[in-house]
């Protein structure tokens, strides 16, 4: 039984998809290096649901503070986390989800601090009229952030559109890619 099963806020349930948590270990010439654990995230859609969105986000990082002992996908000890994916939220609008600046004061950095070069993440209207949705988010802990993650923003995908934005929604996805690069180096903790 999933620890985010049956939560509502706001009537609805805080996540319209299970997390999915994997820990992966880089290596340098088959030596195994630094490991970094990965949170894939699909929030409750709405960007109104502030108080869903927030709920969510403290269910998950408390859920991430207390492992599981023998979890492989989190082990005990791992420092290095990134939470990625669709957040249904944007940073920048007047909802003012409290999440972001609580995590960036409680050990996160999120990799989006300007409005003005955070690129939209996702093609939006029907028919597709818009690309200035910003709902797309990687979120990652201190331990990561500066050391081994140097970049201050993810790298959002958009030349991957092309021409035509509506081919690239129809064969592909209504959201574009987000990336980091992980620096691979000794491990710390």
């Amino acid at each position: 039984e999933s620890k985010f099963n049956n939560i509502k806020v706001q009537n609805k349930e805080i996540f319209d998809r299970e997390p999915l948590i994997a820990n992966f270990t880089f290596l340098k010439n088959g030596t195994p290096m630094n490991d970094l654990t990965v949170v894939g995230v699909h929030l409750a859609s709405g960007q109104q649901l502030n108080e869903n969105h927030d709920a969510a986000m403290k269910t998950l990082v408390d859920a991430l503070n207390s492992p599981v002992a023998n979890d492989p996908a989190l082990p005990v000890n791992e420092k290095d986390l990134a939470i990625m994916g669709d957040f249904n939220a944007n940073r920048f609008d007047n909802q003012k989800e409290l999440f972001w600046d609580d995590m960036e004061t409680k050990g996160w950095d999120v990799l989006a601090d300007n409005e003005d070069t955070y690129p939209a993440t996702r093609l939006s209207g029907h028919p597709l009229k818009q690309y200035k949705s910003r709902i797309d988010y990687v979120i990652v802990s201190k331990g990561l952030a500066g050391d081994e993650v140097l970049a201050k923003q993810a790298t959002i995908h958009s030349e991957l559109i092309g021409a035509d934005p509506t081919v690239y929604r129809q064969n592909y996805s209504d959201h574009l890619p987000l990336t980091i690069r992980v620096k691979v180096t000794a491990d710390n903790d």
